[in-house]
């Protein structure tokens, strides 16, 4: 699983008027490369520091409430943020948001910086990196509090239905949560 490829699929199964929202750290430039920009609605980014996006996507759908809200959002992004809250907001004022969790299960970008940095330093020299690795959580499952579509995705030929149930989840006016398992660190530069 890309972003590359997340971004071919969503312009692929969409319609064209839709706005994504972005708040990953390691995959944004991948994200802005693939993507539509049709008009000037077609992307939003999270404006400054982490735990912002899905607030900002609430207020993207609200301004735009015709529009499909996409959030591309990192799995450590996603745990900054006040997840309950915003989506009981969702939930309860019928935005619907489609959240995509590239999920690498890990905060990559400290694992960067660390190797930048310290280059000889002990997390370099005996690959153990404290506090980088996430482990265990099901992001998807918080879309079944406010009864959500929720799926995680691990094989790459399942995007294409996974992205189509989640959107008609969307229509319908539920919220929905796809798990995009993405290994690898998304190749920080």
């Amino acid at each position: 699983m890309t972003p590359p490829l997340v971004m071919k699929v969503l312009r692929e199964v969409l319609p064209r008027k839709v706005c994504i929202v972005d708040e990953t750290i390691v995959h944004q430039t991948e994200i802005r490369e693939h993507q539509m920009w049709d008009d000037p609605f077609t992307f939003y980014r999270a404006p400054s520091g982490l735990g912002q996006g899905l607030g900002y996507a609430l207020g993207v759908k609200m301004a735009l409430p015709e529009r499909t809200v996409v959030v591309t959002i990192g799995d450590g992004s996603f745990m900054y943020n006040p997840v309950v809250p915003t989506l009981a907001l969702a939930a309860e004022h019928d935005l619907p948001l489609l959240i995509l969790v590239f999920n690498n299960s890990q905060y990559a970008v400290m694992k960067h910086f660390h190797k930048r940095f310290y280059p000889d330093g002990t997390a370099v020299t005996d690959d153990d990196y404290y506090g980088v690795n996430i482990k265990g959580p099901n992001y998807e499952q918080a879309a079944a509090m406010v009864g959500g579509y929720c799926q995680r995705v691990e094989d790459p030929a399942d995007l294409p239905a996974a992205i189509e149930a989640a959107y008609a989840s969307v229509k319908l006016g539920k919220l929905a949560i796809l798990n995009l398992i993405m290994p690898g660190d998304g190749g920080v530069k």
